[in-house]
């Protein structure tokens, strides 16, 4: 039955119409026309023959949707279908307009991805032939912009013919002179459409490699007269890297040339020197060791540099997350370099260009080292530590007292990420640092309390303080009276600005996380001003104030005793609940800040969070299913992609396809990249955070929701999030612990149901990607179910055995294999041997002494090699650390292993690193406690070099280790301690001052030495009880309560046989009144 193309084109203009109910009644007439299976032909008349173009281009999208699944074109006639195809490729030709060509080209794709599957469409590929043949140079353009558009949106068509497409590419591009033109541009783009079929392929491959030399002419050429086009032809190389980095070895020299001369001519668009240097970094990121043995290292890292020495009128570029630009994208390079290479390595080169830079004092060279030195400090951070730490502050602090504001940024830039990944040796610094800062901020706030906004000066200097005191472990105490003064002044001062004051409560939420307790009392005083920011209905204007006051919420109730925080756990918990009542559904920054508050008082005071528990729980398991929901939303658009091989959507074509107009995502020069807000990932990390919390502390009460948990995260593991993975993994280990501890096994079934699916998660990522692409997270997770669920989980114990031995295999090699590991290899490269040696050492919760065992005997080797002297400090660190926290599971077995290992383990306990120091000392005291008799007679030797150790020992973690591993001994064989060498000094030294595990082990060793009536606990009762006290009312140096118990027990004893001693004691009033409640 003929439809009048008038009436359709007048239903199609009002669809373009910028009234809704226009809209609304347009979409209706459409659907019912569209009952009529020749209103298709009548849509392909519109296309060819209507003279508004937009309707063109509507009518083909509305086609494309209504034929998007195989049925509904098969439903059609096969007149009409045959009817439909001849028009498009005779229309496409017609054609005059690009666009309007592109929209029928995709519907073309659509129809020959079902048409293909039956073998039916031969006329579409003689077309495509006809035209890329052609004598014509005109005919061969279009045929080469038909392929590019139909690759583009569906690349599986060709993949029956991509033998017959990829040597007409080699013959176009090698044939065709002009560099420049659009044959040979298409042909490029469509290579990177089918690359990654072709990978298949070796006769593919081969000629994709040789295409590279030819590529790269191309991309020069069109660096200056068409550079989008040039970054077009940039992805076929990155595409190339990411699906077959080998196809590029032989080229890889001139394509980081070529790369790096367009990265550093400042005369051409920026995107394509971005493009360039990110090239680079893939490289880099793929195949570091080439670049290295190409000698290509150096020049690149000083292209890098004077990337980051060029003008710029932005003195804080770096802080912006998402920045396209040539500086942004060279700081990302030197990170790349600093993740996979050894610093040892490069680290020389970057010394050379700083000191440079230092003895010309030009402004951009000093902010270029400043920059690099902030892009370098997480992938070496442990290199710095040993070698270059001094010199980094210094210059740091040089910096800061420049008179030159960009270089004066920039050391705070640096100062802010050293920082964050230089820790704990970094805060050793703060008395140098942190007044220097508190000054410059003073100075300028002076002149910025009344600015509508902050100065990029203040900006820099609240980057530099917030980072520098949140990373702090302590040594804050004697800063919070200045500190908190100033933010008070400011969160009072009702002229300052929102940001300002944003800014400020930022800081006081690092000054509480690393003051903890000692913030205590500020607490009442700075929530009294911030006490009207708890209300719900406030100005919009105060919201981010708001969300931050949540915050400083959430740190107050994680460092304070619950005592002082608990006048505001209930109208924080009702706070909170009443924000997420009026959060709009653009507002995930509320619920993640509430979700943080949630957990940090499940964490402190689960009672009174319990009134609550369902209305909390209601929130969190919406959020993350709306996350499902958007994510799988998300994912359709890109599925429509591989659904050439697929009739899987078929099922449901009785449905009516959605006419809407928003944009598919399927246009052609739309861009891939999708950006995802931080703060809907924050969300969804703190929903994972909060009912993991919940489920740790509550008990009984969290049964009702774990099914529901356990069904959401389990979507959330298949669905594997890079951005949010992480948190899902530790909230499945958290629900598998759960299942474990239900009573009378009635979680068994469950919890080997969510383990089968959890070893499944970590066996695919490895099949998929190798045993790189399994999380470090996922090895803790794994550790910390072994520890908590024990023997239940021995059923699985095989294939973790294998896993863990598998990847310190892989690393450091075998008798099977070199390993991977050389002296080239980045810090990064040895943390799956630490995550593995924690899976390792967790086995003997879950294994039988003897199996156990036998299983250990199978790694010495492996341990061997990890603690030779041709290792790194990072592996005989992870050996030891192995070696000593395996020893308890051995049983009896121990005392012959714990003889074999003591020889390795000794000599490394007055090693010059301070991390292999310390496991050392560790592992000879695990090994002196689980080894017994065997070990006695080493008494003397471990002794006598302990005393070394104590001797120049200045870490304190490692003394702390020393005292613990002494409390060890002395609990297994007083009688072989000289105790009054040892008892008089370990009690002088205490209370610990790091290493707070070793709290457990040192005041189990009092207890013994009280009971069994050393004259020392007597004589120094005083010390004792000081030590036990300051240990007990800290919380970051008391927070087990096996520990807390020990200490509590000690002071019970002196109080019931000395009370007149300890009635007569000068204590503290806070450590008076603590031991009165004792």
């Amino acid at each position: 039955m003929f439809v009048d193309i008038t009436e359709i084109e007048r239903i199609l203009t009002r669809l373009l119409e910028p009234d809704n109910e226009v809209i609304k009644q347009a979409t209706d007439e459409l659907t019912s026309a569209l009952k009529n299976p020749h209103t298709y032909v009548t849509l392909c008349t519109v296309i060819s023959s209507s003279k508004n173009d937009k309707l063109k281009e509507y009518a083909a999208l509305v086609l494309r949707k209504k034929l998007y699944k195989r049925n509904a074109w098969m439903n059609l006639a096969q007149d009409l279908r045959e009817q439909i195809k001849q028009f498009l490729l005779k229309t496409i030709v017609d054609e005059p307009n690009i666009e309007v060509k592109k929209h029928i080209l995709q519907l073309i794709a659509v129809l020959a991805k079902h048409e293909l599957m039956r073998g039916n469409w031969n006329e579409l590929f003689a077309f495509i032939e006809s035209c890329i043949k052609s004598h014509d140079i005109n005919k061969r353009e279009f045929g080469s912009f038909v392929i590019k558009n139909l690759s583009d949106y569906i690349p599986q068509m060709f993949e029956s013919h991509i033998t017959t497409f990829v040597d007409y590419f080699i013959q176009t591009l090698n044939s065709t002179e002009d560099c420049t033109s659009l044959v040979v541009y298409n042909t490029i783009s469509s290579m990177n459409n089918i690359v990654e079929l072709s990978i298949q392929v070796p006769q593919v491959i081969q000629a994709y490699s040789q295409s590279v030399p030819r590529v790269l002419e191309v991309i020069l050429a069109l660096s200056t007269t068409n550079p989008e086009n040039a970054c077009d032809c940039f992805d076929l190389l990155g595409s190339m890297c990411e699906f077959s980095i080998q196809a590029l070895l032989p080229h890889l020299k001139p394509i980081v040339q070529v790369s790096a001369q367009l990265a550093g001519n400042t005369n051409i668009d920026e995107s394509l020197r971005c493009n360039g240097i990110n090239l680079i970094s893939t490289i880099i990121r793929s195949k570091k060791k080439v670049l290295v043995k190409l000698n290509l290292l150096n020049p690149v890292i000083e292209l890098m540099f004077s990337i980051l020495s060029e003008e710029t009128d932005d003195d804080t570029w770096f802080l912006e997350e998402y920045a396209l630009n040539p500086m942004s994208a060279a700081g990302e390079c030197m990170a790349a370099i600093a993740d996979e290479l050894s610093a040892s390595t490069f680290m020389p080169i970057l010394i050379k260009l700083i000191d440079a830079a230092y003895s010309t004092q030009e402004p951009n060279a000093l902010r270029a080292s400043y920059t690099t030195m902030a892009f370098v400090s997480d992938g070496c951070s442990e290199y710095l530590k040993k070698n270059y730490l001094k010199q980094f502050v210094t210059a740091i602090k040089m910096g800061l007292n420049s008179s030159n504001e960009t270089v004066k940024s920039a050391a705070m830039y640096a100062l802010g990420e050293v920082s964050q990944y230089v820790q704990p040796q970094v805060s050793t610094y703060a008395a140098e640092i942190l007044p220097e800062l508190m000054k410059m901020f003073k100075e300028k706030l002076i002149i910025e309390y009344t600015k509508p906004e902050c100065s990029s000066e203040v900006r820099m200097i609240f980057y530099a303080l917030d980072k520098f005191i949140d990373s702090m472990e302590g040594g804050i105490d004697e800063y919070l009276p200045e500190m908190t003064s100033i933010v008070l002044d400011i969160i009072r001062n009702e002229q300052c600005c929102i940001e300002l004051k944003d800014k400020a409560i930022t800081i006081m939420c690092s000054i509480v996380k690393s003051g903890g307790d000692a913030t205590g009392p500020y607490f009442i005083p700075v929530m009294e001003i911030l006490d009207a920011y708890l209300k719900p209905g406030i100005d919009e204007k105060l919201e981010t104030l708001q969300i931050m006051v949540i915050q400083l919420l959430s740190e107050f109730a994680a460092a304070l005793d619950p005592k002082v925080f608990e006048p505001y756990l209930d109208i924080s918990l009702k706070c909170g609940l009443a924000l997420l009542q009026e959060a709009k559904e653009d507002q995930p920054e509320v619920r993640a800040v509430c979700y943080g508050l949630f957990s940090s008082i499940a964490r402190v005071s689960i009672k009174h969070l319990i009134p609550y528990i369902d209305l909390v729980m209601q929130h969190v398991l919406k959020s993350l299913d709306n996350s499902l929901i958007v994510d799988n939303s998300f994912n359709l658009e890109k599925k429509k992609f591989n659904a050439y091989s697929s009739d899987e959507d078929d099922d449901d074509d009785d449905k009516d396809e959605s006419l809407i107009t928003e944009d598919d995502g399927s246009d052609a020069d739309s861009d891939d990249f999708a950006y995802v807000d931080a703060h809907v990932m924050e969300e969804k990390d703190n929903a994972c955070q909060t009912i993991a919390q919940i489920a740790q502390s509550t008990g009984d009460q969290f049964l009702p929701y774990l099914n529901n948990s356990f069904e959401v995260v389990s979507k959330l593991l298949q669905e594997d999030d890079e951005d949010t993975i992480d948190s899902v993994l530790e909230l499945y280990g958290q629900i598998c612990i759960y299942f474990s501890k239900l009573p009378n096994n009635c979680g068994q079934e469950s919890l080997e149901k969510a383990l089968e699916e959890f070893l499944k998660y970590g066996e695919k990522k490895i099949q998929e990607d190798g045993f790189p692409a399994l999380d470090s997270v996922y090895l803790d997770v794994l550790a910390d179910m072994l520890k908590e669920i024990k023997t239940k989980m021995i059923k699985y114990a095989e294939p973790i055995m294998i896993l863990a031995k598998s990847i310190l295999a892989l690393k450091i090699g075998d008798a099977n294999n070199p390993g991977e590991l050389d002296e080239l290899d980045s810090e990064n490269d040895t943390l799956p041997i630490e995550y593995a040696g924690n899976v390792v050492s967790n086995l003997s919760y879950v294994l039988p002494p003897q199996v156990f065992t036998e299983y250990f005997v199978s790694l010495v080797p492996l341990l061997k090699k990890l603690m030779s002297k041709e290792s790194s400090d990072l592996l005989r660190a992870a050996g030891l650390a192995i070696t000593g926290e395996s020893a308890k599971g051995l049983g009896e077995n121990a005392s012959g292993l714990c003889e074999v290992m003591f020889s390795l383990v000794l000599p490394l306990a007055e090693d010059e690193d301070d991390t292999v120091r310390n496991n050392a000392v560790f592992a000879l005291g695990e090994l002196a406690f689980y080894g017994k008799e065997s070990v006695y007679k080493y008494y003397p030797v471990i002794l006598n070099t302990f005393s070394q150790v104590v001797t120049k020992e200045q870490r304190s973690k490692v003394l702390d280790n020393v005292y613990g591993a002494l409390a060890r001994m002395i609990i297994t064989n007083i009688e072989g301690m000289p105790l009054d060498h040892v008892v008089p000094v370990m009690i002088n030294y205490l209370p610990l001052h790091e290493d707070f595990v070793e709290n457990l082990t040192v005041f189990k060793c009092l207890v013994y030495l009280f009971e069994v009536g050393n004259q020392y606990m007597v004589s120094m009762l005083e010390p004792v009880i000081k030590a036990s006290l300051a240990t007990l009312s800290d919380k970051r140096k008391c927070y087990e309560d096996d520990a807390k118990e020990e200490i509590i027990k000690l002071l019970r004893m002196y109080k019931r046989d000395f009370p007149d001693k300890c009635l007569s004691l000068t204590l503290p009033e806070d450590l008076s009144k603590l031991f009165n409640e004792v």
